[in-house]
């Protein structure tokens, strides 16, 4: 027989042959008593924390109240913010998940079938039905919907839907497509700047609500800890440099390589044989 004890809420969980049983342990003059809950059950997770208990079959809180009864037995828990995330995995293939619980600690936000979940800092999006829901990190519905099947990043307000070689960009709050059809998509990681560069070779910034284009660029990419961006133009060897906030005035054009060093958050840019060295540790460039 073995045991799991949870001081913080006085129950116990004793495993033998016939299974999981659960005791709520109460303190009687020199004596503990421990009073029986819940017995024969296959497992038995308990979350202090959040004020609940999940059998194969039924959700309780601590108190023993049951909250929902179901099919729980391929149940997986992840904390989110203030929630217990509760995914129903497909008993024939885990990687799926066919629905998901939105626990407070006293009540089910909501439960809902889906295909697919993607959790940021500010968001919960769903997939059902070929289409993206768009949730707070509270729990609340946004009102916007995404009508994809392709796989989605979320980095700050911004969200990119990802297909091979044509990704689309939206703003969240105004749900607003601000780039479609590019090529390539590089966004900030708090999502205050977004670059994309498409076929045509044309390539699109979006920051603080403002879009600027560029003729004839192959490529980009950010350094977001340096919160600059660069550009290779088409038939030219050389990069062109910009900082977030200035899009449109390159500060260095045709660098010769552009590298960050993470252990002195310094951007080197080497140019003519000469390597240049910018502090980035408080304000991007001085």
């Amino acid at each position: 027989m073995t045991y799991k004890f949870f001081p913080a809420c006085s129950l116990l969980v004793l495993k033998d042959d016939a299974g999981e049983q659960l005791f709520k342990l109460e303190q009687q003059s020199k004596l503990v008593k421990a009073n029986f809950i819940k017995g024969g059950q296959r497992f038995i997770q308990v979350y202090p924390e959040y004020n609940l208990i999940i059998t194969p079959h039924c959700l309780y809180t601590l108190q023993g109240k049951l909250i929902e009864e179901g099919d729980f037995s391929f149940v997986r828990a992840e904390e989110y913010h203030s929630f217990l995330v509760l995914f129903q995995q497909n008993p024939y293939q885990q990687s799926q998940i066919d629905s998901v619980w939105l626990w407070n600690g006293k009540e089910v936000v909501w439960h809902k079938p889906l295909q697919n979940i993607i959790f940021s800092e500010k968001y919960i999006a769903l997939l059902q039905d070929c289409c993206w829901l768009i949730y707070t990190s509270k729990g609340k519905y946004t009102g916007r919907k995404i009508q994809t099947n392709f796989p989605i990043r979320i980095y700050g307000d911004m969200l990119v839907s990802d297909a091979v070689g044509c990704h689309n960009v939206y703003r969240i709050p105004e749900g607003k497509l601000i780039m479609q059809k590019q090529q390539l998509v590089k966004i900030a990681s708090n999502g205050d700047f977004a670059i994309g560069v498409n076929l045509q070779c044309e390539a699109f910034v979006w920051h603080n609500g403002k879009t600027y284009s560029f003729n004839n660029v192959e490529f980009a990419e950010v350094i977001d800890k340096a919160r600059i961006f660069y550009t290779k133009p088409a038939f030219q060897k050389g990069y062109d440099a910009y900082l977030y906030d200035f899009p449109d005035k390159p500060f260095v054009k045709n660098a010769d390589l552009i590298l960050f060093d993470k252990n002195n958050h310094n951007l080197l840019i080497v140019k003519d044989e000469i390597i240049r060295s910018y502090r980035t540790a408080s304000n991007p460039i001085c």
